[in-house]
């Protein structure tokens, strides 16, 4: 799936990152970049991009590339599912379809779908989110109602104890006077 993410994003975008390589004999070995180096050459082979086409390299020692190896496998982040929501959601607003949005992320429309959940939950629960205070599932709980002003009375009824923080809790409590 990730794989896929990234071939629709050098398909649609180009390469965004520096391939990072170091000489190996007569040429130079990729250290650092193999799943775009993979994805170029997919786009290659499926006529996509020129097979001659110039892709950005930085090129370093031996040494520096052990060291690069290291740093970019163990130093990474995800994008937070907050800042995907809000990405998606500009990109709705600009007129883009969900549909747009799936394909060109490579994601599945269900996944683009349960990301624009998002956007109907409260800044004051996303700001909680953002701060590792509940989980997706419990933001994801917020989303079966759009009014804000229930969803704050909410979690201000549940945030006396992390215990009643659950899914469940935060359902039962939004549906009560339904």
């Amino acid at each position: 799936e990730e794989d896929n993410e990234l071939y629709s994003s050098i398909k649609a975008s180009g390469i965004k990152q520096n391939l990072l390589v170091h000489k190996s004999g007569n040429g130079y070995h990729v250290h650092a970049g193999g799943r775009r180096l993979a994805m170029l050459e997919r786009l290659a082979s499926e006529g996509e991009i020129p097979a001659d086409k110039e892709i950005p390299c930085i090129i370093e020692t031996k040494k520096q590339a052990e060291e690069t190896s290291l740093i970019e496998n163990f130093i990474r982040a995800d994008m937070h599912p907050a800042d995907e929501f809000e990405a998606f959601n500009a990109l709705e607003k600009k007129g883009w379809t969900r549909e747009e949005i799936a394909n060109r992320f490579g994601v599945t429309l269900n996944f683009v779908d349960r990301r624009m959940k998002l956007a109907r939950v409260s800044p004051v629960i996303i700001e909680a989110f953002r701060d590792n205070k509940i989980t997706l599932e419990c933001v994801q709980a917020f989303s079966i109602t759009d009014d804000h002003g229930r969803q704050n009375e909410v979690w201000e009824e549940l945030s006396a104890s992390p215990y009643t923080r659950h899914p469940h809790n935060i359902k039962s409590a939004l549906t009560q006077r339904t």
